[in-house]
């Protein structure tokens, strides 16, 4: 592969990250020193309650663990959003856990001088970070940098192999590296002239490194806002592509609309990459059957039960095998993963790809904007 040797490039394998065991994220927390007079900040001179000015977000180490972003560790039951959202979605499989370095002063937070708050590259922001921690690494939970290394990745090469752990990368190179900004703004071209507005979750995410900070690079690295909401949707789809790929993979809703599309619905899907104008941000069973994703002791990748509830069915079927007719009982997907996928029938196995028909099974999951009533208000069950 690649030139010689190597192994099987898989989805299962991730994208450029891996899709199972623990990783570390190490996030950078930033606002905005608005240099330029009559240049509000778009927090406003305190920030917002979800993120006051100079001071820590209230999703880092909350009194209530299920109101954080991230758990430091892996625990036997997640609590953070987004460790808990992929614990579930993988069946324990993949533990996404964070640590945010500290800046010494600023309560933590750095703090990066600009005129407009627009930044079309991170280089600003990590020279400051650099020059603030000036080799005094330190985070909130007290990880050291090897803490964050925990698979060999060595770049974009390795895209759809399996990435080796325990890391052999020397020096460290950091899993995934993420800066989040409390008060930054966006651009946008309006007739002839450049307007900064609110950047407020949305962000983006690539292979490779942005920088160094404290000696080190990443394999990847991510950014967005986070004014007031806790970023746990802008994060899971952000850090997705990494697992499923570029912007062709908005298959559940969400960002790029010029890239093309692999999936049928623009708006109004649902799965792991669901963001803007999607109807579920659960996981989908298409995503643990791309990740590879099974509970324990299930033998088939797609599972079903048999009509007594009694023992697993295989839940690959295809519509023209009379053997494949029958009942199958499907458990709540969340909490099993259970579900059906019907091979359609009529189709050109020479000019066409096959197209299935998913069955899941959400129980009594309220869904906002179902496209389905013809409202962008009531909510609807699935």
């Amino acid at each position: 592969m690649l030139g010689g040797g190597g192994g099987f490039y898989e989805t299962r394998h991730g994208r450029y990250l891996p899709t199972r065991g623990a990783l570390r994220v190490l996030v950078v927390l930033v606002e905005v020193d608005y240099q330029t007079p009559g240049e509000p900040d778009p927090t406003g001179t305190n920030g917002y309650p979800g993120w006051p000015a100079h001071q820590l977000p209230v999703w880092l180490d909350n009194a209530d663990p299920t109101e954080n972003l991230f758990d430091s560790e892996v625990l036997p039951s997640p609590q953070g959003s987004v460790t808990r959202y992929y614990q579930q979605a993988s069946s324990g499989a993949l533990h996404v856990i964070a640590d945010y370095l500290m800046a010494p002063t600023n309560n933590g937070i750095f703090s990066v001088p600009s005129s407009t708050g627009y930044f079309p590259s991170l280089g600003p922001v990590i020279a400051v970070v650099d020059s603030v921690v000036n080799g005094n690494f330190n985070t909130y939970f007290q990880h050291g940098i090897n803490d964050f290394d925990h698979f060999t990745i060595n770049g974009s090469a390795t895209a759809g192999l399996e990435k080796v752990n325990p890391s052999t990368e020397n020096p460290a190179i950091y899993d995934h590296l993420c800066f989040i900004f409390r008060n930054s703004r966006n651009r946008k071209l309006v007739d002839t002239v450049y307007v900064y507005t609110e950047m407020d979750q949305t962000g983006s995410t690539a292979p490779g490194s942005p920088g160094s900070i404290a000696g080190h690079a990443s394999n990847t690295y991510s950014r967005f806002a986070a004014y007031n909401k806790r970023p746990t949707d802008i994060f899971r789809h952000e850090f997705g592509h990494n697992l499923y790929g570029g912007n062709k993979f908005h298959y559940a809703g969400g960002g790029d609309g010029t890239s093309g599309m692999y999936w049928v619905s623009y708006s109004g899907g649902w799965g792991n990459m669901g963001l803007h104008n999607c109807s579920i941000e659960s996981w989908s069973a298409w995503d643990r059957l791309q990740m590879g994703w099974k509970n324990v002791g299930q033998v088939n990748q797609i599972a079903a039960r048999n009509p007594g509830n009694t023992s697993e069915a295989n839940g690959e079927l295809d519509a023209s095998v009379p053997s494949d007719a029958g009942t199958y009982v499907l458990r709540d997907f969340v909490q099993t993963g259970d579900a059906i996928r019907i091979k359609l029938p009529f189709t050109d196995p020479v000019n066409e790809y096959p197209e299935y028909l998913w069955v899941e099974n959400h129980q009594g999951k309220v869904v906002n904007n179902c496209p389905r009533q013809g409202s962008t208000t009531a909510p609807c069950l699935v």
